[in-house]
């Protein structure tokens, strides 16, 4: 019998080491997969796995890109020829590529004031330089501080308060008398800021003339306003996306594995809690002088950080022990945050993008929208806010939406026959939106006019 005993845990070791030897080979298959770029089958790698793969070498800033989605970018050639980018990810891509690389010089420059007379001037100018010349032309869903932008394209090279900001609603790169890059930004009341390099950069957009008859362009006109607004000129096809309930994939059971996901993001111990439901169906979860309240019909997350909450070196894996993070910091901790929760819970296909900031009396808001290729849903509200206070972050309000693409196109009618309709008033800007369908989960597309902040359709 002990022969047999030896004979069977000589087995057990062999069939150990062999099993071992393979989940080694399969999780390099895994990795060279997904890294490498060799064909697979798996979906294409997260960010935030990246980062978790290769720890604190990983850069940071591509990891806040995201964070901007511009709802409009388009272009003018020296010939005249002006072509926007028709809410498309590939066309999309080539334009914000330009105007990362300037703004990447550009911001960190001090700015000077460019002074109007009256709001009569400044349409003046804004004709003046869009009617003629050549430029890269962007415009946000909402105004935001440079301090928000810069570390989404430049990491913590640069460092700013939001004190020290310029805020940038509109913004165009154009060649000066020698031929090299400035900017103009505006902020949302049409005041204008001009960023110039002191050593100069040439202006190249040589590699836009190759849009020029390319699907996913199309062409656009400055309507005559005190402030930059761009309108398509040309009717295109979009692709409304479909809404689903994040209930068909959680069921927000503490036994659930999704939901224990969601809680060790906001650290909580999954073993370690105290639950309290309600009659309407909705549940505490308690931890820790924390609180994560789940309103799942409705949809919505909710998390309290009573005593401190969750400091920030959790998502920056640096500088535990730092008396005072930076502004730069808490926007780069928004995105780790973001990118932490699951897709099903923080819109999947659509990207939570900077909506605004705030801060007043040392907290700071950070206020996300759902984008969807540059265009938000639903409505101009909020669908994430996270409030830091310090070091930690205190308090984090979630929309919960998945998002998903459809293969469906429709056309939509020219943005300056559509904007023909609120003639005669003083409107803000002019955008787009999606909005759900009556008794389906499918969203339809709109064109918008903003007035005092609001959305009109």
């Amino acid at each position: 019998m002990k022969k047999t005993g030896n004979f069977v845990n000589v087995i057990l070791v062999v069939l150990t080491g062999a099993l071992f030897v393979l989940m080694l080979f399969l999780s390099g298959r895994y990795i060279d997969m997904r890294v490498n770029g060799i064909s697979s089958s798996y979906p294409k790698m997260p960010e935030n796995d990246k980062w978790v793969l290769s720890n604190e070498e990983y850069d940071t800033r591509f990891n806040a890109l995201t964070l901007i989605s511009p709802e409009f970018e388009g272009f003018r050639l020296q010939n005249g020829t002006m072509l926007a980018s028709a809410y498309d990810a590939n066309a999309r891509k080539g334009i914000s590529d330009l105007l990362v690389k300037y703004l990447t010089v550009l911001l960190p420059e001090k700015p000077e004031s460019v002074i109007f007379e009256n709001a009569d001037k400044r349409a003046e100018f804004i004709e003046s330089i869009t009617s003629s010349g050549r430029y890269i032309y962007a415009s946000l869903y909402n105004e935001l501080p440079s301090a928000a932008i810069l570390p989404c394209i430049l990491g913590n090279e640069k460092k700013e308060n939001i004190s020290e900001s310029v805020f940038i609603k509109n913004v165009f790169i154009l060649p000066d008398d020698e031929g090299n890059a400035y900017a103009l930004c505006f902020d949302n009341d049409g005041n204008c800021k001009k960023y110039s390099l002191s050593e100069p950069v040439a202006y190249d957009d040589s590699e836009l003339a190759a849009y020029t008859d390319v699907r996913g362009f199309v062409s656009f006109e400055f309507i005559k306003s005190d402030k930059p607004a761009a309108v398509f000129s040309k009717s295109f096809d979009v692709s409304p996306p479909v809404l689903s309930k994040t209930s068909d994939f959680y069921n927000y059971s503490v036994y659930d594995a999704n939901t224990a996901n969601l809680m060790r993001v906001f650290d909580f111990n999954p073993n370690m809690i105290k639950s309290i439901k309600s009659a309407d169906k909705t549940t505490s979860y308690v931890y820790d002088g924390k609180e994560l309240y789940i309103d799942p019909k409705n949809t919505k997350i909710t998390y309290y950080g009573y005593d401190s909450g969750i400091h920030l070196s959790r998502f920056l894996k640096y500088n535990p022990k730092e008396t005072q993070y930076s502004f730069a910091d808490k926007v780069l901790s928004v995105k780790y945050l973001v990118n932490s929760l699951d897709r099903h819970v923080a819109g999947a296909d659509a990207m939570p993008s900077l909506l605004y900031v705030t801060e007043k009396s040392g907290k700071i808001v950070f206020a996300l929208k759902y984008m969807f290729d540059g265009i938000p849903l639903l409505d101009g509200n909020p669908d994430i806010l996270v409030e830091i206070s310090g070091n930690y972050v205190n308090k984090v309000d979630i929309n919960a939406i998945y998002c998903s693409k459809t293969e469906e196109t429709k056309p939509v009618l020219p943005q300056n026959k559509a904007n023909a309709l609120f003639e005669g008033e003083n409107y803000d800007g002019y955008g787009a939106l999606y909005v759900r369908e009556s008794g389906t989960n499918l969203l339809k597309f709109v064109w918008t006019a903003r007035k005092d902040g609001k959305n009109e359709y």
